[in-house]
């Protein structure tokens, strides 16, 4: 109701401004920069691993992007025995900016 409405607009008017600007930075920092997602190297699985009929190798690499930020990648390749057999898709995947290498584990299992 009204009351309640205009107690709790009192309430946020007697809060320390620094109060109100820190939760205001929380807020806008969950939508603009949310926090990493966390993850081990052996969250990734084996390095050589089939999916469907191919068997494919994980080859994990670094590259520096021109601002100097060092990106943790990972390529994902058939095997010998998997090349020449058949045409597969290239898929690159490209996580936001709360996730990981480790979500890309669920576009392989759509191939």
């Amino acid at each position: 109701s009204f009351s309640l409405l205009l107690r709790s607009f009192s309430f946020s008017l007697s809060l320390p401004l620094s109060f109100v600007m820190d939760f205001y930075r929380s807020c806008c920092d969950m939508i603009i920069r949310p926090p990493r997602d966390e993850y081990r190297p052996e969250d990734l699985g084996e390095p050589e691993f089939e999916a469907g009929k191919y068997i494919y190798k994980r080859t994990d690499v670094q590259l520096r992007n021109p601002r100097g930020h060092v990106l943790q990648c990972s390529h994902w390749s058939p095997t010998k025995e998997t090349k020449g057999r058949q045409k597969i898709p290239c898929i690159i995947y490209l996580h936001g900016n709360c996730g990981s290498r480790v979500r890309a584990l669920d576009a392989i299992e759509l191939c």
